[in-house]
C-alpha cells in the first residue's frame, strides 16, 4: 500500500466513513485450514498459507483482563468486524506468582482454553511469550 493510499484510509477513518470490508476470498481464517497442519511462507506482499495469499488482520485481547465467559463473544465480534487473527501476551506472573509454586490456570488465567476458543472461532493466534509484557502490567509479566 502506498503512503498516499494509507493517508487516504486514515482520513476516511478519522472522518467516520465506513470502510468496506476486503473482497471475499482475500482473507483466510484458521477455520479454512480444516484442523490440518499447514505451511506458512511470506514475502513483501503477504503471508501464504498452503500457497494461498492472505493478510493477517487482528487485534489484541489480554485474556486475564476479560471474564472467561466473554471470550467467545469477543472472538465472534472480531470475525464480524473482518479480523482473522488475535494476539495476546502470555502473562506468566499470574500463572506462577511465586517461583516453584503450582501453576494457576483457573478461570480467566486459562490461556490454553483462550487459544482453543479462538481457533474454534476461526481465528489465527499470535501468542507473545515473554519474558516481558509491555502492556501496563505490573512487573512486566
Amino acid at each position: 500500500m502506498s503512503v498516499l493510499a494509507l493517508v487516504a484510509l486514515v482520513l476516511l477513518v478519522a472522518a467516520g466513513c465506513a470502510i468496506p470490508p476486503p473482497p471475499q476470498g482475500t482473507l483466510l481464517y484458521y477455520s479454512d485450514m480444516d484442523g490440518k497442519p499447514y505451511s506458512v511462507k511470506y514475502d513483501e506482499r503477504s503471508f501464504q498459507f498452503n500457497g494461498k495469499r492472505s493478510l493477517l488482520l487482528g487485534g489484541s485481547v489480554h485474556y486475564p483482563r476479560v471474564v472467561e465467559d466473554e471470550w467467545a463473544t469477543i472472538f465472534s465480534k472480531m470475525r464480524e468486524d473482518g479480523l482473522n487473527m488475535i494476539q495476546t501476551y502470555l502473562f506468566w506472573n499470574i500463572h506462577e506468582p511465586v517461583r516453584g509454586q503450582e501453576y494457576d490456570m483457573a478461570g480467566n488465567k486459562n490461556w490454553t482454553r483462550f487459544v482453543e476458543l479462538a481457533g474454534k472461532a476461526g481465528l489465527f493466534v499470535t501468542l507473545r511469550v515473554g519474558p516481558f509484557v509491555a502492556a501496563e502490567w505490573d512487573y512486566g509479566g
